[in-house]
């Protein structure tokens, strides 16, 4: 989907008779129309071939030297953010080897050509422009290069207004014959308005040769220089993918875009600043960061755009990573008639959230099916509630195991009391998380009953339970840990040495302290 395209506010710049149109070029190339003109010194004759944006002429070929030859230069192509673009590529014009590369260009004069059987002796150019009485600031569009490996040439930006009309004359093939010596009188033929001669004054130029390749849409602003304060009568704009000043250095498949292409006024316009905020080094699934970009045009929106927002969100200055894998996030900001327009793009690649999943040493009554109780350390809060009740929805497959006596064999429950081995099976598999497995073995305690009464769990460290209270007595300050049997992490803290009582609701639970674990009820 094409984005909304905003352009300064030039009003107050016009005079009150001139509208906002009036003052601007057709720069978006949204619409394509067929030549009505033809050959600029032969008007109606050999019209052009293909199409060309609207407002704009296309150096597309179509000359006759004995037989007629014709090609297509300008195509419309896809746009920078969707939409039109104009795609200019030079081509080799002729038969077999005889022939010449022709420029690709558009404008908002007329081409003309004049071609004849002598390679050499063939020309052509720009002829006139659109009225125009205003003064721009500058020209600025968005571009794309590639060269054809043939001549790396320099392609062209000119935009130029002038006062009064220039009369000269050139040479014409009228009837497409094998040699001609016809001329014709012409108007305002690009080299005569910028040498100020034949009649016209050059009031204004803003010129700019692109070298190179250029791989992804470039921000391209030319500004003008003006000869004195006259209001001009006429513009003309050259937008060309081949070195328009010297027909010989011409290379074929060399291929400019354009798109959005604009004049700019008011010469106290500023170039916006819009910075983008510094992303963490790691982004982790279920993880958040800040994400406010800043610009010096503090009276204008910032849009924020997420091109997948099943792997991104951002709301109210906050980014969210949601799933693992990549997306763009574009940040824009509209120009006006203060600040340009600006636009920034940054990939955001989400990475699997660190896991760590263990058994825990438990116990459990003769009789009864035991529950092998996982720890897992670094689920985000929604996987916690998850993982409890359908594991197989955060992990793909199941974390198993299996007890076994210290001979190695496998435990079948209800067993006897005693002292049993839990060993994996298999590790878990996740798509959002980095698993790592604690492989060392954890023993089951097959008890008579949970642990009700007083039960020491260490060297001077007793816990017991008593009315909806867990109650733990160390001679030293020790770390706590309560776990739920499905694994979830219930509470952990620091206690001091002495006596300390903690509030559970009813349920079994397991107590780890100093890395040592005890299965407690609490009635």
């Amino acid at each position: 989907m094409r984005m909304k395209r905003f352009y300064p506010a030039i009003v107050c710049l016009l005079i009150a008779s001139i509208g906002y149109l009036n003052a601007q070029i057709n720069g978006d190339f949204e619409n394509w129309v067929e030549d009505s003109r033809g050959n600029g010194a032969l008007p109606g004759q050999y019209l052009r071939p293909g199409t060309q944006p609207a407002g704009w002429e296309a150096s597309n070929v179509n000359q006759k030297v004995l037989i007629e030859k014709k090609e297509v230069l300008v195509t419309p192509d896809g746009g920078r953010v969707g939409g039109v673009s104009a795609r200019m590529e030079n081509k080799f014009v002729g038969i077999m080897t005889i022939g010449s590369n022709a420029p690709a260009y558009i404008t908002l004069g007329v081409p003309w050509v004049y071609a004849v059987a002598d390679l050499s002796a063939c020309t052509g150019g720009t002829l006139g422009g659109i009225s125009y009485t205003e003064r721009p600031d500058s020209i600025v569009g968005y571009f794309k290069r590639s060269l054809g490996g043939e001549k790396a040439e320099n392609a062209l930006i000119l935009a130029y207004v002038w006062e009064g009309t220039a009369t000269s004359t050139v040479p014409v093939n009228p009837t497409g014959g094998f040699s001609s010596t016809e001329t014709v009188e012409v108007h305002d033929q690009v080299f005569s308005v910028l040498n100020s001669c034949d009649g016209a004054t050059l009031i204004g130029k803003a010129e700019y040769q692109i070298s190179g390749e250029l791989g992804d849409w470039t921000r391209i602003a030319v500004p003008f220089e003006y000869y004195g304060s006259r209001r001009p009568e006429k513009l003309n704009v050259i937008i060309s993918s081949a070195n328009y000043y010297d027909r010989g250095a011409i290379g074929k498949e060399n291929i400019l875009w354009a798109d959005d292409v604009e004049l700019v006024f008011k010469s106290t316009i500023k170039q916006t600043e819009l910075s983008m905020p510094n992303l963490p080094y790691d982004c982790f699934y279920g993880s958040e960061t800040t994400f406010i970009p800043t610009s010096n045009d503090t009276n204008t929106e910032i849009q924020i755009s997420v091109e997948d927002p099943a792997i991104v969100t951002i709301e109210n200055g906050i980014m969210k990573f949601l799933s693992v894998g990549s997306t763009r996030v574009t940040v824009s900001q509209a120009g006006n008639n203060l600040f340009t327009g600006a636009e920034s793009t940054i990939t955001v690649t989400v990475k699997p959230a660190p896991l760590n999943v263990s058994l825990c040493h438990m116990t459990t009554e003769p009789d009864t099916e035991p529950v092998y109780t996982f720890i897992y350390e670094g689920l985000t809060d929604v996987d916690w509630n998850i993982v409890q009740s359908k594991p197989e929805e955060v992990f793909g497959t199941l974390p198993l195991a299996q007890a076994y006596t210290d001979k190695g064999e496998k435990v079948t429950f209800p067993a006897e009391a005693g002292l049993y081995t839990i060993k994996w099976l298999q590790k878990p598999v996740a798509y959002n998380y980095t698993v790592r497995v604690d492989e060392t073995g954890r023993t089951l305690t097959v008890t008579e009953r949970p642990t009700t009464g007083i039960t020491e769990i260490g060297e001077g460290i007793t816990i017991y339970t008593h009315s909806g209270k867990l109650y733990v007595n160390s001679d030293r300050p020790v770390h706590i840990a309560i776990y739920t049997l499905q694994g979830s992490n219930y509470l952990q803290k620091n206690i001091a040495a002495g006596p300390t009582s903690v509030s559970l609701p009813k349920g079994l639970y397991i107590v780890k302290i100093n890395n040592k674990a005890r299965k407690v009820v609490i009635h």
